[in-house]
């Protein structure tokens, strides 16, 4: 699937070589049943290591394809968990604390199976937009609204706001949305 197009019998050519340095280059270009190229230009996929044969041009290839989940976990970090503005700024510290967020999240992808079948995930994938649907999106979608939750509740909480100044502000923004 392909910019929501599922294409059928796809063919995937490949060539590669070492010609920029010491970076290997792997060229995919993605041939549909017509012999016509889904794309206008082919790829061209940079790596720091030689590529000797098709394996591992494929490899690349492969590669790239995951780079989606990569993006889609630091999108989460930054935009949920708030991890653009680090507090940390030591740069092995930075490194130690993405690591075990990768480690985490592995290991969740690992146990995926299992974790669908938990009462609470489906309770967070619901939360999430899913309507019975239970898919990575959705849970990472639960935990946002969940981190929202309890930063909202840490900050009533941190300015001693009651809930008729709540209520107050929550008028305030309805008046607003309505204008």
């Amino acid at each position: 699937m392909i910019k929501n197009k599922v294409y059928h019998d796809v063919k995937c050519l490949l060539e590669w070589g070492n010609k920029l340095g010491k970076y290997g280059v792997v060229k995919v270009q993605l041939i549909k049943r017509d012999s016509a190229p889904i794309f206008k230009q082919p790829m061209l996929l940079l790596c720091n290591y030689e590529i000797k044969d098709k394996e591992q041009a494929f490899g690349v290839y492969r590669m790239y394809l995951k780079r989606s989940k990569i993006e889609g976990v630091f999108k989460f970090l930054k935009e949920v968990l708030g991890w653009e503005e680090f507090q940390v700024r030591d740069f092995e510290s930075i490194k130690s604390l993405l690591t075990l967020c990768y480690f985490v999240a592995g290991y969740f992808y690992e146990i995926e199976s299992l974790l669908i079948q938990q009462d609470f995930i489906q309770f967070v994938a619901g939360l999430g937009g899913g309507k019975g649907k239970i898919t990575r999106y959705y849970i990472l979608k639960g935990f946002s609204c969940l981190f929202t939750k309890f930063k909202v509740d840490s900050w009533i909480e941190e300015h001693s706001i009651t809930p008729e100044k709540l209520t107050e502000i929550m008028k305030f923004v309805q008046m607003g949305m309505m204008i």
